[in-house]
C-alpha cells in the first residue's frame, strides 16, 4: 500500500497546481482509484520512465484496485481493466491499458488522443483477479 501511495502522490506531486485530482470510488471492500490528464503536465523523466509521449494532445488514464484485507487495510490487486473514451460527438476510442507492478503495487496506464478543447467520458470495466463481480464505473473529464 505504501508503495501505491508513493506512486500516485509522486505523479499527483509532478503535476502543476491545478491539474485534475485522482478520483476513486468504492465497491464493498475494494476501492477503484482513477485519473485522467493531458501528458503535456507530467514531467519529462516521468514520461520518459513509463513509456509515454508529452503532449498537449495527448492524454493518459491511470487505474488501480485495491482491496481492503482483514486488517482494514488496503492492498494492490491485479485486475482486468478495460476503458473506453467517447467524446461528446460520440467519437468512441477504446483504450489499451499496460500494467504496471513496482514494488508492491499494481496500476494500470493507457494513452488516447486529445483534440483541444474536448470533453471526454470514460467508461471503465474492472474485475479483480479472483473476484467474480465485475465494477463498472464512468466519468468525464473537460480538456481546455
Amino acid at each position: 500500500m505504501k508503495r501505491w501511495t508513493f506512486v500516485f502522490g509522486l505523479l499527483a506531486a509532478l503535476l502543476p497546481f491545478g491539474a485534475a485530482a485522482e478520483l476513486s470510488k468504492k465497491f464493498g471492500d475494494y476501492e477503484i482509484h482513477y485519473n485522467a490528464l493531458a501528458t503535456e503536465d507530467l514531467a519529462p523523466d516521468v514520461a520518459r520512465a513509463y513509456g509515454l509521449s508529452r503532449s498537449r494532445n495527448v492524454g493518459m488514464l491511470t487505474v488501480a484496485v485495491l482491496k481492503r484485507d482483514a486488517s482494514g487495510a488496503l492492498q494492490p490487486v491485479a485486475a482486468e481493466v478495460k476503458a473506453t473514451a467517447v467524446t461528446l460527438t460520440a467519437r468512441l476510442t477504446p483504450l489499451e491499458l499496460k500494467e504496471v507492478r513496482e514494488g508492491g503495487a499494481i496500476y494500470y496506464i493507457g494513452q488516447y488522443r486529445l483534440s483541444r478543447p474536448e470533453t471526454l467520458r470514460f467508461s471503465l470495466q474492472i474485475q479483480p483477479q479472483g473476484e467474480p463481480r465485475r465494477f463498472d464505473l464512468q466519468f468525464q473529464r473537460t480538456f481546455d
